[in-house]
């Protein structure tokens, strides 16, 4: 029904959104591949050119605003009226657009995910104690406002700053976070996040616990239905099992109902235009679909 179909896009619009208010990068991307793949995949057609070039070029722009002002985005606003938007245009489009090269290249932190996980191999223990899995505290203090908890702590955030100092591998503060001063970075990848934990034997610990999430998810797809929707869906699951295991599990108990909001836009999309899609290539093979008694 086309209700169906317009509350589908509705949703993909908020979600899109969410994930842009949240300043993740990869998810992001992720959603607007899989919303891509959910529009074609079901119509056996391939995006033309010239929007995949839009939609890259739209992409590098807008994970570029979110780098230089996700700590702008409060109380669900963008607060772009306390950005200086000169400056956003130079720092977040591309040189052929107007942007400018020596500023784009001072803004580059220097934390990756990559030299962020070299980061705790080098100083954990021996400069920077294990953290225990002090960061899965979240969990129990993440759904207490800071009006109710002035003195709020931050687990998660805390748990990292050690190697965030001693590497200098941040300088972007978070500024929701009242009575501290925590630095923000970017991913610890699962490495980095494990090893910081407990070391080698943190790492075996977030091994099985990864394999365990990758299996369940494997006889998902295993015992579902092969239509697109499920083809779609399941590359984009395994990022709950990998992804989310080097960010604690507080990421995925608290936004599992948005990323499974993101999984019921894929099946209505994908839902009606499977059987007219098989309905268009049975007539243009000339093969009849056989009587269904």
């Amino acid at each position: 029904p086309v209700y169906g179909k317009v509350l589908a896009w509705t949703a993909g619009l908020l979600m899109c959104w969410w994930f842009l208010y949240l300043g993740t990068r990869s998810r992001l991307i992720g959603f607007t591949i899989v919303m891509l793949a959910a529009y074609y995949l079901p119509r056996r057609r391939n995006p033309h050119f010239a929007l995949l070039f839009i939609t890259l070029l739209a992409l590098q722009v807008t994970v570029d605003f979110q780098a230089n002002y996700r700590n702008n985005f409060t109380n669900l606003s963008f607060n772009l009226d306390q950005i200086d938007k000169d400056l956003m245009w130079k720092r977040i489009l591309p040189r052929f657009m107007g942007g400018d090269k020596e500023l784009k290249q001072s803004e580059i932190t220097a934390g990756t995910e990559l030299n962020c996980a070299m980061a705790v191999i080098a100083l954990v223990p021996e400069k920077v104690p294990y953290n225990y899995g002090y960061g899965f505290l979240q969990i129990f203090t993440n759904p207490i406002p800071q009006a109710v908890w002035p003195s709020k702590i931050y687990p998660h955030l805390e748990s990292v700053q050690g190697v965030l100092r001693e590497g200098g591998l941040s300088m972007s503060v978070n500024t929701g976070v009242k009575n501290q001063t925590l630095l923000m970075g970017p991913a610890f990848s699962f490495t980095g996040s494990w090893f910081y934990i407990g070391g080698y034997i943190g790492l075996v610990i977030g091994g099985i616990f990864v394999g365990i999430m990758l299996r369940t998810i494997r006889r998902y797809y295993d015992f579902g239905k092969r239509n697109h929707g499920t083809i779609i869906i399941y590359p984009f699951l395994v990022g709950i099992g990998f992804i989310e295991a080097s960010a604690t599990p507080v990421y995925w108990i608290y936004t599992l109902p948005f990323v499974m909001l993101l999984y019921i836009v894929i099946l209505l999309l994908c839902a009606e235009d499977v059987s007219s899609g098989s309905r268009r290539l049975s007539v243009k093979s000339g093969r009849r679909r056989p009587n269904q008694s």
